[in-house]
This record gives structure tokens, C-alpha cells and sequence, in this order.
């Protein structure tokens, strides 16, 4: 989303990235508007927590995205905000594709609060992410919590044993606790801060908006990433960027006729018009 050679990347869009080191804060530069935390490698220490915890305190905007094996870096991240990277991996039935590609739905409280939201209800255009985590979440953190996209229901379970999906095939295991329901794989946290309004969004995967998954198309489904990705960071930039122009409907989109009208109507294509092309044409000719 940082390729300059791409028109609709984040940077051809109003957006500038720079890394941020934590080791050498105290404080998120003043310049941050979102600060993006992905794929934690390694267990962040308590004053890099510390500047975390100040800045979303502080009312700024944040995108936390996890992936497979990396709960317990990112947990510390995301449990200051109630919500918490599940252990295990999301795989699915399916005999097509790779067991641990997750094709998400939109909720409904999502796609009624977004018009982008909403048009990803189409049930061929889905949200895909390739080794995703669940999330639970807690409701009394002082956050309204809004889940975006949630597994399918009836094809994924969360896998607890398998690891290498490349070599074992996952097999849904009730004894170990494994249930074949949705998980919520992304959510957005909202409050107000001051005269503000705080947005976060954690997500379960930090791929769903990589170049790989951004456009790719599965067995006929669109992805849907790249629409869900920029929606995001306009939320993200408090609706600012990227600018959004949207023209309004056209006032000339439905007519009205009642019944009495019709035999005038019939009259006047199936006669009179036909009649006076006739007459045009014996002149002109």
C-alpha cells in the first residue's frame, strides 16, 4: 500500500509512513496520526508498553494487526484494550485451497454503519486472510466495540493442534474443544476523547492488506481487501483521506403511474406515435 507506482496506494492517497522506534520514547511523535503495530516478533517491554498505553489514552488512532503464533507479543498490545489474540489458528473444511485461508463475512452491524462495508455483503466478494487468529473481546472497557468481519460459520473452526498445514491435514477435534461456529477475525473500537473521536481497529491477521491478498481472486470469489483496506484508513484519518467525492443519486430514478393513465399511454405509443413517424416519413421521402 506504500508503492508509489500503484494510483491507488495509501501514499498516491494523502498518506506518509515513517517507522517509530518505542526503545527511545517517551512519547508517539506528535506528527502520528495513526500508528499501524503489526506482526510483534518479539515481547515489547514495559516502558515501550507504557508508550503505547499514553498515546491511546491520549485519544490516538491505531491499527493492531496479529497473526498465527504471535498472541503472546500482542497481547499485552490489545488486552489494555479488553480485547485479546486467541490461541490456535482459523482453518476451514473446504476441499479447495489452503485449510488455513479464512474467507470472512461482514457483520450487520458493520455494513450498516459503512457504505464500502455494505458492499461487501455480496456473497462472492469476501474479505480473505491466510492464517488468521479469533479475537475476544470485552464490552465494559469504555469502548462502543463494533466486530467487523467474522469466519464463516458453518466451514471454519478454531484448529489447536495443527501447526504445519502444508504437510498435516487440520481435522475439527470437539474433545479438544473445537467447534466448527464463526470467530470474529477484526473489530474496531470507538470512544470519544476529549472533542474527538477515538478509532481502533485490531484485526486477526496481518496479511489481509498485503500486495498478495490485496486484488487476488479464489475459485471465481473477488477479494474484497484492497475496498476493505482503504475504508479503514478513512476511518482511521478521522474520514479525511483518502478524499471521497461521491456523487449524489440521480433525482430523475423512478416514475409514477397509476392505472388510469396506462390506456392513454397505450394509445399515444401504439397510435399516435407510429402514426406521425409515417406521415414524417411519406413527406421526407
Amino acid at each position: 500500500m506504500s508503492d508509489i507506482t500503484f494510483r491507488y496506494s495509501l501514499v498516491n492517497n494523502g498518506f506518509d509512513s515513517q517507522p517509530v522506534s518505542l526503545s527511545d520514547k517517551r512519547e508517539i511523535p506528535g506528527e502520528i496520526d495513526i500508528l499501524v503495530i503489526a506482526d510483534v516478533r518479539e515481547p515489547l517491554r514495559e516502558n515501550e508498553l507504557a508508550v503505547i498505553k499514553r498515546y491511546i489514552d491520549n485519544g490516538g488512532n491505531v491499527l493492531i494487526a496479529g497473526d498465527v503464533g504471535r498472541q503472546a507479543q500482542m497481547n499485552p498490545v490489545t488486552e489494555m484494550l479488553g480485547v485479546r489474540f486467541m490461541e490456535g489458528v482459523l482453518a476451514n473444511n473446504m476441499e479447495e485451497g489452503a485449510q488455513n485461508l479464512i474467507y470472512n463475512r461482514v457483520t450487520k452491524a458493520a455494513a450498516d454503519s459503512s457504505r464500502v462495508y455494505r458492499g461487501f455483503a455480496h456473497p462472492r466478494a469476501q474479505i480473505t486472510m491466510l492464517g488468521a487468529v479469533g479475537l475476544e473481546y470485552e464490552t465494559d472497557r469504555g469502548f462502543n466495540v463494533l466486530p467487523i468481519l467474522t469466519s464463516d460459520s458453518t466451514k471454519s473452526w478454531l484448529e489447536t493442534e495443527t501447526i504445519d498445514f502444508a504437510a498435516e491435514k487440520a481435522v475439527l477435534n470437539p474433545e479438544k474443544g473445537e467447534e466448527m461456529k464463526p470467530h470474529v477475525t477484526m473489530l474496531q473500537l470507538t470512544r470519544t476523547v476529549g472533542d474527538r473521536k477515538q478509532r481502533i481497529v485490531v484485526s486477526g491477521d496481518g496479511d489481509f492488506c498485503s500486495n498478495s491478498e490485496l486484488i487476488r481472486s479464489r475459485g471465481g470469489m473477488s477479494s474484497r481487501n484492497f475496498e476493505l483496506t482503504m475504508e479503514l484508513f478513512r476511518q482511521l484519518s478521522d474520514e479525511a483521506y483518502p478524499v471521497s467525492t461521491p456523487r449524489k443519486p440521480s433525482a430523475d430514478n423512478e416514475y409514477h403511474l397509476n392505472v388510469e393513465r396506462i390506456p392513454l399511454i397505450r394509445i399515444a405509443y401504439v397510435g399516435m406515435y407510429p402514426m406521425i413517424f409515417l406521415v414524417l416519413g411519406i413527406v421526407i421521402l
